[in-house]
């Protein structure tokens, strides 16, 4: 669940500096007369950043990863990791840094879920518009990225809270990891500019982070598919006038009907055959109904089976 995290700590740097940056490997810096200590490239291949300049020592990590490194050899944040093992790996993070008897905060957080479905990541991303979680937020698609990889909510420097959905699959292959299965759609929620106290982090907030996680990726907007009542009988044009009209409303398919009509489109009895589907309408939308599309009910059926594993104690 809990993915990248950045924390901070209080330190005194004469007293505190020297010590952390030889436990930690950190490599000693100076950028206009000013010393640092900061990770050399290692890093990377350790999972962490750390830095630590004045009175302040940064980590910024991804807890998933770290735990997948600790536990089997290889940064991977593809399979699933339960709260108490997000938990367990944030303590150890504080032990084996050093910064546990220090005051810290939770600067930034990302909590993330991994699924394997059925077709590949980009049918269901190139299906979703938006997320309702109290206001509608709208995906918008990462121009970074290749046709229908990834889909963000809005960024700007102001927003505190982003929705990502993207292809983990793709991504793997991209950065030459041949380690993760097919058809892997990752989505993620994350937290800027925060101040959590790390004993407050640890406790009961995690497990409420991870349940407002998976209540707004319950309100993810997949297309609407509309299919006739029962055994009501309907042709398959009746079918589509419907979904027009329960989309749009009566008013904006009358308004197609015409410019149809106008076009040459459509003949007049077609034209008489369409607007008298409107009249009766009232006595007739009963008749149909909205369903979610299979990309979306099989969506919603794996985030459900995720939350019973990663909510586990």
């Amino acid at each position: 669940m809990i993915d990248r995290v950045a924390i901070q700590a209080a330190i005194t740097y004469k007293r505190d500096a020297a010590p952390l940056a030889k436990l930690n490997g950190l490599q000693r810096c100076t950028k206009g007369g000013v010393e640092y200590y900061e990770s050399s490239e290692y890093g990377k291949f350790v999972g962490l950043y750390m830095q630590i300049r004045g009175n302040r020592a940064k980590v910024e990590c991804s807890l998933h990863k770290l735990f997948s490194k600790w536990t089997g050899g290889t940064l991977d944040n593809s399979r699933a990791f339960t709260v108490d093992e997000a938990r367990a790996t944030m303590r150890g993070l504080l032990e084996r840094t050093g910064l546990s008897g220090f005051p810290v905060y939770v600067t930034y957080y990302e909590i993330g879920l991994s699924m394997q479905l059925s077709n590949e990541a980009s049918r269901y991303i190139g299906l979703v518009s938006g997320i309702v979680s109290g206001t509608e937020s709208m995906f918008m698609e990462d121009a970074h990225f290749r046709e229908m990889c990834q889909k963000t909510t809005r960024k700007t420097k102001n927003v505190r809270k982003v929705y990502k959905i993207y292809d983990k699959t793709f991504e793997a292959l991209d950065r030459c990891r041949r380690h993760v299965p097919p058809n892997i759609l990752r989505i993620e929620t994350a937290y800027r500019k925060q101040k959590v106290p790390v004993g407050e982090f640890l406790g009961s907030y995690m497990d409420k982070t991870a349940g407002a996680f998976f209540r707004d990726w319950g309100g993810i907007q997949f297309p609407k598919a509309v299919i006739p009542v029962g055994n009501v009988r309907a042709s398959q044009f009746q079918t589509e006038w419907a979904a027009v009209i329960m989309s749009l409303g009566e008013k904006e398919f009358l308004k197609q009907v015409e410019d149809k009509y106008v076009s040459g489109e459509i003949t007049p009895k077609q034209r008489r055959i369409r607007r008298e589907f409107v009249k009766s309408w009232e006595c007739t939308k009963s008749r149909f109904k909205e369903v979610t599309v299979n990309e979306g009910i099989e969506f919603f059926k794996a985030l459900s089976d995720m939350q019973n594993i990663v909510m586990s104690s």
